[in-house]
């Protein structure tokens, strides 16, 4: 069952993402991973799901109309812990530390539109996975964003993540190129929205 993230699925969402995704955010750890969803709760700007299976978080989603305002956001709306998360990280992995700084110098220079829409983070439980948890989950992501004005929506993957690509491609998207971010190579996917996507999509719990 698909419904909108909040608080009581916050901790689970943050051992989903580092034990599945890869990137800055898990080098970081657990402090500045729970900050960064903590304040995506707190963020009108945030659009993000979990799947709940079998009365557990089975997976996620995370993304925004802006991306760059979503991170503005989650440091407005919880500034302390996002600091003190971002350099307890630093101290526990140097290495993150110099990965973030060229990350901040370059982000003029993408290589992509840094302001479309975006998905920017989808994990499933490799317990759930072939559930049709993240196929559920791109949909109602979808729905959510076209419902606030986007024609389309982009996402990034890690190139050598071959089934993540495959997964994308079979649900439409499109290859708009690649580009090196935090050392790796990433490629760029972009999904038109069409009319199926104007389903309708979970309610935000009150």
């Amino acid at each position: 069952m698909v419904e909108p993230l909040s608080s009581p699925h916050l901790d689970a969402v943050v051992q989903l993402h580092l034990r599945s995704l890869t990137g800055l955010l898990r080098s970081l750890g657990f402090g500045a991973t729970r900050a960064y969803y903590r304040g995506s709760i707190r963020s009108d700007r945030a659009v993000a799901f979990v799947d709940l299976h079998q009365g557990r978080v089975g997976g996620f989603v995370v993304g925004s109309m802006n991306p760059g305002e979503l991170r503005r956001e989650i440091l407005i709306h919880n500034l302390a812990e996002t600091m003190i998360g971002t350099l307890v990280g630093f101290a526990r992995n140097p290495p993150s530390a110099v990965r973030f700084l060229r990350s901040v110098l370059a982000r003029g220079d993408k290589g992509y539109d840094t302001q479309a829409a975006e998905l920017t983070y989808l994990a499933v439980d490799e317990e759930f996975r072939g559930a049709g948890i993240g196929k559920r989950l791109v949909e109602a992501f979808g729905q959510s964003i076209r419902k606030k004005g986007a024609a389309a929506y982009e996402l990034s993957v890690d190139a050598d993540n071959l089934r993540a690509i495959g997964f994308y491609k079979n649900l439409g998207f499109l290859d708009i190129g690649e580009y090196r971010e935090f050392g790796s190579i990433h490629k760029r996917y972009r999904k038109e929205l069409g009319s199926r996507d104007r389903d309708v999509i979970p309610r935000r719990n009150k």
